[in-house]
């Protein structure tokens, strides 16, 4: 706990040998792996899932895949268009997902995993993350072993878009955060840029 708060770490297995990755979380005391991978391969054997959860089981750490929920891929509409992120978050199965994320969180020191290396090119930090940030703190996991919050993540992701004179603020919706909020709000921190 940090600030109250349960804690959620991120990180992105990148091309990290196995032992590197291993390295890496327990550097953090992770427990469980949660794997949010819509697709759970990699041209690395051993990020595939068969491979991953038995080489971590072999270190002491758990795995689990919520890919099907919580992945960032194969969100489709019935006649075959793409979701919008509005409709990905407040999706019966995503909404699930999000629960099983926070009940397995409360047994044990829990880290999302993806592909990519850096935080701010994956949907854990785009949409997984701020649908929790309310209630948990979000920690992602550096490929040199560093932590960024996910606040941090958000602001930079946020100023290469600004110009110079640019300024940031939460959106109203931020600003009064509720324990949990309803789905509609998962974007609780929106960044909104003010041009001059």
């Amino acid at each position: 706990m940090i600030a109250g708060k349960p804690v959620l770490f991120t990180i992105g297995h990148s091309n990290h040998s196995f032992e590197r990755f291993a390295e890496l979380l327990a550097r953090h005391a992770i427990e469980r792996i949660v794997d949010v991978r819509s697709f759970p391969r990699s041209r690395l054997p051993w990020f595939s899932r068969g491979e991953i959860e038995g080489r971590l089981g072999g270190v002491g750490i758990g795995y689990e895949f919520l890919g099907r929920e919580l992945g960032g891929r194969d969100w489709v509409k019935s006649d075959g268009s793409s979701m919008e992120l509005e409709e990905i978050i407040t999706a019966e199965r995503f909404l699930a997902g999000l629960a099983r994320l926070q009940t397995m969180m409360q047994d044990g020191s829990t880290c999302v995993m993806c592909a990519e290396a850096e935080a701010i090119d994956c949907h854990r930090t785009r949409f997984i993350a701020p649908c929790l940030s309310a209630t948990t703190t979000i920690l992602h996991i550096s490929s040199n072993g560093g932590l960024k919050t996910q606040r941090a993540a958000e602001v930079q992701l946020v100023l290469p878009s600004l110009n110079q004179n640019a300024s940031i603020s939460l959106s109203p919706s931020a600003r009064s955060r509720q324990p949990m909020p309803p789905p509609e709000q998962c974007t609780d921190l929106l960044l909104e840029a003010r041009m001059p």
